[in-house]
């Protein structure tokens, strides 16, 4: 097999990233676009030393997940990896990537009563959307960055030219974006160009909040000056989309990285206000924050119910690590004697402390660091934890986590993860000191090949 040959490929699988698998010649080819039960011709576009890269040419025999393409931009656009098969399907696949993560990697089985859950909706779910700018003949466009690239494929036009916004934003994101491209182009402010470094706009990053319908719109810009704020303002209040806040994120910087450090409120009061779990937050443009609320709220309410089963009736000191803005210190906070948060984001780590305040949460606190200088921030507080929250990014714990978890003396750790492989790698780090004991996966994305899950680990005791 040598790439530009056209083969015929039976799929009998989904890889962790959404692609149709099948052999051919004893070789795995991973086909973007199949699914599991096609008979497919494909297009060799590159062969490595143990796997190739196909391109789909056409279905002859179709599976029986699959369903019709609703999205004109699927799958050019990077945003979405199952607009093709069944919801059941989608999540069949994302549940067997989680257990046999944990199987290949974790080297140890799902624990009983594992569980999905899925998502009651499947578009309109995201309460943030970061649109790349582009310029087009026509003026300047927005999109998704093709997979694997820095190009963006406008994601508001179907075949005949007509708009449609994403669908899995809520409509007004669409709006809104629509409406900052058009401020520009009257303006003449041009897109930023990342291979010259000329330009200025480069993205239009929105934030939701479900509970109060507030709407953020931050523009990020290479440039701290703009010709007009005051009329992109006005455009967007005419709009009737509950905006409340505009916000400038500046970044100057010669990188392929879209959202700056810096943030200059034009308008509002620069952060919304959510409500999660019944607790009141608010969040700044550059705070993590989930992107499914209801999703979410299962999630914590999974994890929340792992940690009370698993305290019998007792109240533990409980540690967050990479707390965010807080939402899971607060929302755990009822179960608790203390909490105490630690985050790397400054502006996030002002909101927790404001949203513990806020919601009248007196037995929180949050220091501002990285994951890994745990035992220094609670050196001198009497912080001695009895659990540990960690919910860290794609790549997991880094190894002074690790190192710290198995030292702190703490009897469990509620693990939140975005990446199933990284949770599979740190509960097999992790093994010679925790057990795991419960898992539930949930659907934080659908439609993406992204899942969440949340696992508890439990210290294994001298003598069990």
């Amino acid at each position: 097999m040598k790439k530009n040959d056209v083969i015929t490929l039976t799929v009998t699988g989904l890889s962790s990233e959404g692609d149709g698998v099948g052999r051919h010649d004893g070789m795995a080819v991973f086909v973007p676009g199949a699914a599991a039960g096609d008979v497919c011709e494909v297009t060799v576009i590159k062969v490595l030393s143990n796997r190739a890269v196909g391109r789909l040419r056409a279905v002859t025999v179709p599976s029986p997940d699959r369903v019709e393409n609703d999205c004109p931009v699927f799958p050019a656009c990077g945003g979405c990896n199952f607009r093709h098969i069944s919801y059941a399907a989608e999540q069949n696949a994302k549940f067997t990537s989680v257990c046999e993560a944990l199987r290949r990697i974790g080297g140890t089985e799902p624990p009983a009563h594992t569980r999905f859950l899925g998502a009651g909706r499947t578009d309109g779910y995201r309460n943030k959307a970061l649109y790349p700018l582009a310029a087009a003949p026509y003026g300047t466009e927005f999109g998704f960055y093709r997979r694997g690239t820095h190009t963006v494929v406008p994601c508001r036009r179907r075949a005949d030219g007509a708009r449609v916004p994403c669908a899995l934003q809520p409509e007004v994101f669409s709006r809104a974006a629509e409406t900052v491209a058009a401020w520009l182009d009257e303006h003449g402010v041009p897109v930023y160009d990342e291979t010259t470094g000329r330009g200025v706009a480069r993205a239009v990053f929105l934030r939701r909040a479900e509970a109060t319908g507030e709407l953020m719109v931050c523009l990020v810009a290479a440039s701290r000056r703009l010709p007009d704020p005051a009329g992109l303002i006005e455009a967007l209040k005419a709009q009737d989309i509950g905006f409340s806040t505009l916000v400038l994120n500046v970044n100057p910087d010669r990188t392929n990285t879209v959202l700056g450090r810096e943030c200059v409120t034009l308008y509002g009061p620069g952060t919304v206000t959510e409500t999660l779990c019944g607790v009141r937050l608010t969040v700044s443009p550059l705070s993590f924050f989930q992107v499914n609320l209801a999703q979410c709220e299962a999630l914590y309410g999974e994890g929340r119910a792992f940690l009370r089963e698993a305290m019998d009736g007792r109240r533990p000191r409980l540690l967050d690590l990479y707390c965010g803005v807080g939402s899971i210190a607060l929302a755990f906070a009822a179960d608790c004697k203390a909490v105490f948060g630690i985050e790397i984001v400054p502006d996030a780590v002002e909101n927790a402390r404001a949203n513990a305040a806020a919601n009248g949460i007196g037995n929180a606190g949050f220091a501002c660091g990285d994951a890994a200088s745990a035992p220094a921030l609670l050196a001198g507080k009497g912080f001695a934890p009895d659990a540990v929250t960690v919910d860290p990014p794609r790549k997991g714990l880094s190894a002074d986590v690790i190192a710290y978890l198995r030292a702190c003396g703490a009897g469990h750790v509620v693990y939140f993860s975005c990446e199933p492989s990284t949770l599979a790698r740190d509960v097999r780090l992790l093994s010679g000191d925790f057990a795991l004991t419960r898992l539930s996966a949930a659907d934080m994305f659908p439609r993406t090949a992204n899942v969440e899950s949340v696992a508890l680990l439990t210290r294994i005791r001298p003598g069990e």
